[in-house]
């Protein structure tokens, strides 16, 4: 009867201990550990009726006596092939045995991610400014914004959402890098070192892959195109740059948008992850920029509103893929104009083809990003004043890839209308989420064989980042993640 107990005991904890373990790291149960929990109750519940039916069996043959010296001819003929020894250490060598095998089947496919990680603050009052002291405050409460919204403690919970699901690839939008010049000598306290902008300027690349690495999940950023740099401002007798003013101390803006691509250490480790070179017409970094869109007159200069795509090479799971990030145009750049959704369509087709012309056949193609654009996304009827073929009409760039063959991952792995990914408040305050528009996606060329466990993280309130401090959502995006099988 001791035996049993502790028989009993053994299986009904373990599950318990990963479920335990799972809440504590991750304030809710990881998918991975309820699919384990599941698999290891079925198993306990398995491996407790073979054992049952063995012992009484055995006892009513007057075969075996329940004594400490059967227990171990109990468990070997209960459970021949794990063999003998002490009872501990065959449970562990069955449980070793039963995930190993469960392991090998999760990690088929290619496992992605796509994360807009949020600048901090919404850029619009900025870029709509028509005069300099409107321009100046517009960027200083930017900036203030920016700072209130801490990235280097949202980086970490970013970087949670990552580490949780390993994903082999991962796709980032708005990975910017922040930085303040000041054009005088300020006092202590004043210029860039104002404490009400000062947290605005780091890295988000760098926060995030730290953020990683203490995780224990290391990454490597393999492939980036820049997108809109304001080093593009040129105003007269300054250094490239966007100037300003805060609290009578001149200091100048150097910032850029970037779209990153992070491979998983094991990914990189076991072949070569290689930027794919496109034939672009306007090349950037290990990308290509958008030959379509907006550019802004800003009271410094023009600043151009870039855009772009950029993709690797890389084997997982002995398939070769192509992996393409990119993150398109906001539907109306001009809200007061509807033609402007313009941009993004343009941007769409540019990649559509890009793709379409560029791609090896024995390369599966998953596209990642932040699309702007839903299934519910009207385009514009034509005909219109905009070139060819644009004339007749605007189609939006979510139904521009459906309709070339794009297999969008989310429905064949959910049913709709769930997925919003977009958009929490600019100051990400909001106590409750508010997603309602589906716009970062996944994309398969091809159709895949299977889609597991597609699914929008970081839109819980367990998501938000931790005391000391106010609670903030991880971005204003939830993001995607999804396993693919072709």
């Amino acid at each position: 009867m001791r035996f049993r107990w502790v028989c009993r005991l053994g299986l009904a904890a373990v599950p318990g201990f990963f479920a335990a373990w799972s809440v504590a790291q991750a304030g809710e149960p990881h998918p991975l550990f309820v699919a384990l929990n599941q698999k290891l109750a079925a198993i306990g519940a398995e491996y407790r009726a073979d054992l049952s039916s063995t012992v009484s069996g055995a006892a009513g043959a007057g075969a075996i006596r329940r004594t400490s010296a059967t227990r171990g001819s109990v468990w070997s003929s209960a459970f021949p092939r794990i063999g003998s020894g002490d009872t501990n250490d065959r449970f562990a060598a069955l449980l070793r045995w039963r995930l190993a095998g469960w392991r090998a089947r999760a990690e088929t496919g290619i496992s992605v991610m796509t994360q807009n990680q949020y600048l901090g603050a919404d850029l619009a009052p900025l870029l709509g400014a028509r005069d300099e002291t409107a321009s100046n405050a517009a960027l200083v409460a930017a900036l203030r914004r920016i700072a209130d919204n801490e990235f280097p403690r949202r980086a970490e919970r970013l970087a949670r959402l990552i580490a949780q699901r390993r994903p082999h690839l991962v796709g980032l939008q708005e990975v910017w890098s922040l930085q303040c010049i000041d054009l005088a000598v300020p006092p202590p306290g004043f210029g860039c070192g104002d404490p009400s902008i000062a947290g605005a300027f780091n890295d988000h690349l760098s926060e995030t892959l730290s953020a990683l690495t203490a995780r224990g999940a290391i990454y490597h950023a393999v492939a980036t195109v820049e997108n809109l740099d304001v080093r593009d401002i040129q105003a007269p007798g300054l250094p490239p740059g966007m100037p300003f003013e805060i609290n009578g101390v001149p200091a100048l803006l150097v910032a850029l948008d970037r779209d990153v691509i992070l491979a998983r250490s094991d990914v990189v480790a076991a072949g070569p992850v290689t930027p794919v070179t496109f034939p672009c017409v306007r090349p950037s970094a290990n990308g290509c920029n958008f030959q379509a869109f907006p550019r802004v007159e800003t009271p410094a200069g023009p600043l151009a509103i870039e855009r772009g795509f950029v993709a690797v090479d890389a084997t997982v799971n002995d398939r070769n893929y192509r992996f393409v990030n990119t993150h398109l145009e906001i539907r109306n750049p001009d809200p007061t104009d509807p033609l402007s959704s313009f941009f993004q369509a343009a941007q769409a087709a540019e990649l559509i083809e890009t793709l379409e012309l560029t791609t090896p056949a024995d390369r599966s193609l998953i596209m990642v990003g932040d699309i702007n654009s839903s299934p519910e996304s009207l385009g514009v009827p034509g005909p219109l004043p905009l070139p060819e073929p644009f004339d007749e009409g605007i189609v939006t760039p979510y139904t521009q890839l459906v309709y070339s063959g794009y297999v969008d991952a989310w429905t064949l792995g959910r049913p709709p209308p769930d997925g919003s990914t977009c958009c929490q408040l600019p100051d990400l305050s909001n106590m409750a989420s508010l997603l309602d528009r589906r716009i970062d996606m996944i994309f398969a060329r091809d159709m895949p064989v299977a889609v597991r466990g597609v699914a929008v993280v970081g839109d819980r309130v367990f998501d938000q980042t931790p005391p000391p401090g106010p609670a903030l959502w991880p971005s204003d995006h939830g993001s995607v993640t999804a396993r693919i099988l072709f």
